[in-house]
């Protein structure tokens, strides 16, 4: 059945198309917490906490609590925003 075929491409591309915006945003993630770690007081801060807070609700789990751990103990530190 063709119509059956097409239906089943579409929804195949769909999910593959998925994926790859689900490895995009772990990507820009990981970007974000390098910032977070490595240099918590550096221009590009104010960038990495707006693109946390617009895709937060996105994100994996595991991986927001990494970096709202790292965020926690960036604010410990005196002097270090």
């Amino acid at each position: 059945d063709a119509v059956g075929r097409e239906l089943a491409a579409a929804a195949g591309d769909r999910g593959d198309h998925s994926l790859k915006q689900a490895a995009v945003l772990e990507q820009m993630f990981v970007s974000y917490a390098r910032v977070v770690k490595k240099n918590p007081a550096g221009p590009l801060m104010p960038a990495s906490l707006r693109g946390i807070a617009k895709f937060a609700h996105q994100v994996n789990l595991e991986l927001l609590l990494d970096l709202v751990s790292n965020l926690r103990s960036v604010l410990r530190e005196p002097g270090a925003l």
